[in-house]
């Protein structure tokens, strides 16, 4: 299992390869399969803030409990990423550290997301504002970020569908009221919706993960 996204992990590789980052390889024993995370030693990095992508932190990840913060924030929440030694940071622990550093030396604000994973909690960050849109987000369609879904993620199952399978995957998404989203649930909506409005083909992917599957959406071009 790669929470990351298994393409993701790998261009992450070559990119520490290209520029001779250091970088950390964590795993956690789950089963049936084990979960792997990497993460960029920050000790290789040229000084904060020069080069720091923001990207990965303007995804609206699924979450149990929300909370915005200011800039004056960040020092108390590096503080609990160090004390919340076992919890889970999918982004990346030194990469949300780095990130509360660069909100803390820009002014931005920020979002605290927290989900009750089991044994330990699972934390995301996103940038609220003082963040311009990445350069790379396709311009189409106006007004709905499709960055996080045209990552190709790794699944046990894959299907393509119609704009007029929308309708039926949206009540589906009502339906699996436990299953994960790690893109966001309501992110998963708004983009059925958006297909289904601007007739887009996308691709349905499912992964066996226990006790609740996991689903992700991706755009096909």
């Amino acid at each position: 299992m790669y929470p990351q996204g298994r393409e993701n992990c790998k261009q992450f590789l070559r990119e520490c390869q290209s520029r001779g980052y250091r970088f950390k390889v964590k795993t956690l024993k789950t089963k049936p399969y084990w979960t792997w995370y990497f993460e960029l030693d920050s000790s290789s990095l040229p000084p904060a803030p020069r080069g720091f992508n923001l990207a990965p932190f303007s995804v609206h990840y699924d979450a149990d409990q929300t909370w915005e913060c200011s800039a004056g924030d960040c020092t108390k929440e590096l503080g609990l990423i160090v004390k919340r030694e076992n919890d889970m940071y999918p982004q990346g622990r030194d990469n949300c550290m780095q990130f509360l550093r660069e909100c803390q030396s820009k002014g931005y604000r920020f979002r605290v997301k927290a989900r009750k994973t089991s044994p330990y909690w699972t934390w995301y960050y996103e940038v609220v504002s003082g963040y311009q849109t990445p350069s790379y987000q396709p311009p189409a369609p106006r007004g709905f970020n499709l960055a996080p879904f045209s990552v190709h993620y790794d699944a046990d199952q894959t299907w393509e569908c119609s704009a007029g399978d929308c309708t039926k995957e949206l009540g589906l998404i009502v339906k699996r009221e436990n299953d994960m989203y790690p893109q966001g649930r309501d992110n998963c909506m708004q983009f059925l919706r958006e297909c289904q409005s601007r007739g887009y083909r996308f691709r349905v992917k499912a992964k066996k993960t226990k006790p609740y599957w996991t689903w992700y959406y991706e755009v096909i071009a």
